[in-house]
């Protein structure tokens, strides 16, 4: 783990008062490796700015993108991850007086991409099984939508839930997230796309989830247009896609809910 503060980086463990531990004082990317190069280094350091911004956070992106270009070109190929929060305020409690923030990052070399196939520059994972969970997103206030916090609890019960059904049923590999107005959202650690006669769509970001970099890249290229994906939409689909930063696309060939299999195409690239 290394920290960087007013441009000296550290070799350190977090301790327990850091904002980022006692409040989720900050948000979180996670950047996939490939080749020396970090993947859509553009998007992630969009994402970057706008929590920044979000957040009023005090920081020069600039050379904080050349330290992980440095990062990504030394491991090859891996993850890294940053996490960006606000420093230790004079006052009590959640106040802060200032934007002063610093930067975790952690590099994790790995050669996570051997054997994926690569199509139009994405990494395509092996086709999945997934279902539909009960568990439900909160609505956001608007300046946090679509915005990677550090605090996402609601993430990890989503996980822990997905894992008991996985006991009874392990060949479903992942599931939908809805939100509090029975809306689909999202996967649990990603972003869905889907074909709905013979058109793409993604779930609109403005109440709950987050605003993936594999999502913007994609709608970017293919013109995916946002639409809201509702029960009765589940039985019509034609084809299926999770997205994250670092797998890139998993394309779904079943989807099961409410006690049905249905079964959908494999459409790579977005076709």
């Amino acid at each position: 783990m290394y920290y960087l503060f007013d441009g000296d980086w550290q070799q350190v463990h977090t301790p327990i008062d850091e904002r980022a531990c006692a409040y989720g004082d900050g948000f979180f990317s996670t950047i996939g490796v490939y080749d020396g190069q970090m993947l859509w280094q553009d998007h992630h350091k969009d994402r970057i700015r706008t929590g920044v911004q979000v957040f009023g956070f005090e920081l020069d992106i600039e050379p904080l993108m050349g330290h992980l270009v440095k990062f990504a070109s030394q491991m090859n190929e891996g993850i890294i991850k940053i996490i960006v929060s606000r420093c230790q305020q004079s006052v009590r409690g959640y106040g802060y007086q200032d934007g002063q923030c610093q930067v975790w990052i952690k590099a994790m070399p790995s050669q996570i991409y051997q054997g994926v196939v690569w199509i139009d520059g994405v990494p395509v994972q092996p086709a999945m099984q997934i279902g539909c969970l009960p568990d439900a997103l909160p609505t956001r206030i608007p300046a946090l939508c679509g915005v990677k916090l550090i605090a996402c609890p609601e993430q990890v019960l989503a996980v822990a839930r997905l894992q008991q059904i996985q006991q009874d049923n392990p060949s479903i590999s992942d599931a939908l997230l809805g939100d509090v107005r029975g809306e689909w959202i999202s996967g649990t650690t990603g972003n869905v796309l889907y074909r709905l006669d013979g058109q793409w769509y993604t779930p609109p970001i403005t109440h709950a989830g987050v605003a993936g970099v594999m999502r913007a890249v994609l709608c970017q290229r293919y013109a995916i247009r946002e639409r809201r994906l509702i029960d009765d939409d589940l039985a019509r689909l034609d084809a299926c896609v999770l997205t994250n930063a670092v797998r890139g696309i998993t394309p779904v060939v079943a989807l099961y809910h409410q006690g049905q299999w249905r079964t959908l195409s494999v459409c790579m690239p977005l076709s």
